[in-house]
């Protein structure tokens, strides 16, 4: 069975659900889309700082990797994004992803995630 989900002009490319091994270990997710020929990885690296501000930031650390840096990120309901943000653009596509995180009590988190493309 194929099964192709889109939302509004976006084709979901990947979807998925991860809790991270230790409490404090970072996320990394090392995509290789076939169907449109792009390798990358996006790393969400998780960080207590003492302000408790609760904010994320996105770096480019090369031409492929992307860092998520998730400060204060320890909330039981979820943090996460409410727009989709831009990845990268591949033959004249633009790609996205959105993300939740959730904190368990005190222990691990749980990653959800999906990456879109413009059809």
């Amino acid at each position: 069975m194929n099964l192709k989900i889109s939302s509004s002009n976006y084709e979901v490319l990947k979807s998925g659900t991860i809790i991270n091994f230790e409490k404090e270990s970072s996320i990394n997710l090392k995509c290789n889309f076939e169907e449109i020929n792009f390798n990358f990885e996006v790393e969400f690296r998780f960080i207590n700082t003492e302000s408790k501000k609760i904010e994320a930031e996105k770096k480019v650390e090369s031409n492929s990797k992307i860092v998520i840096e998730c400060r204060n990120y320890g909330n039981q309901l979820g943090i996460g994004t409410l727009n989709a943000i831009e990845l990268a653009t591949v033959e004249n596509k633009k790609m996205y992803m959105n993300y939740m995180i959730n904190h368990l009590i005190d222990t691990q988190r749980i990653l959800f995630y999906t990456f879109y493309i413009e059809e």
